[in-house]
């Protein structure tokens, strides 16, 4: 456990790189350039991911178009995976996020504790739904990989000026929308196998 109050002589050189990081960008929160992004990030939480993959499907259906509505259900199935394992994350990792240390001086790290928000910096949700829906959507449609990870990409950035979360938090949210939508990609791949046998 690294606990920190009124300084940062118990953190490790990653956790000072997290801090020096967030320091560094939220200097910068009112740049214009800055701006677009934290409104960008705000893009990755679960009602904004969640409304996006059911508008595909419900498009899709109605246009009898079989590939949208696939694009669709992999990116509704694959952020609903992501907040389960993200949340699952959440319960067992406590960090205080980046706004308790610039403004109390405090910061946690442990396994187990609080579950309000201010507790809940470890990993990224934005970042993580992000990612799996970008990763899904091109399954289906290949030519929006660069459109869609950078939209994934912005919004990952965007939580670090917001002091929302570090930089190890948002890598870690990239990693668990990854294993969430391949834990969706291999159920699609095994349903159309099982159809096509």
């Amino acid at each position: 456990m690294t606990s920190i109050t009124n300084g940062r002589a118990d953190a490790s050189k990653l956790e000072a790189v997290d801090m020096a990081v967030v320091e560094a960008a939220e200097a910068q929160k009112y740049h214009p350039a800055v701006r677009a992004v934290r409104a960008i990030g705000t893009l990755g939480d679960q009602p904004p991911m969640l409304a996006l993959s059911a508008t595909l499907l419900a498009q899709g259906w109605r246009d009898d178009d079989r590939r949208l509505m696939r694009a669709g259900t992999r990116m509704l199935a694959s952020e609903l995976v992501t907040i389960i394992i993200k949340d699952l994350v959440k319960r067992a990792v406590t960090r205080t996020r980046p706004h308790l240390l610039r403004d109390e001086g405090r910061y946690e790290v442990r396994t187990g504790g609080p579950r309000d928000g201010a507790y809940s910096s470890f990993p990224s949700g934005h970042t993580a739904g992000a990612v799996a829906v970008a990763r899904a959507l091109t399954r289906e449609y290949p030519q929006t990989a660069i459109p869609a990870y950078a939209l994934a990409a912005t919004v990952a950035v965007g939580q670090i000026p917001e002091c929302a979360h570090y930089p190890t938090d948002v890598a870690a949210g990239a990693m668990v929308g990854l294993a969430s939508e391949l834990i969706v990609d291999r159920v699609v791949r095994t349903i159309d196998a099982r159809s096509e046998a």
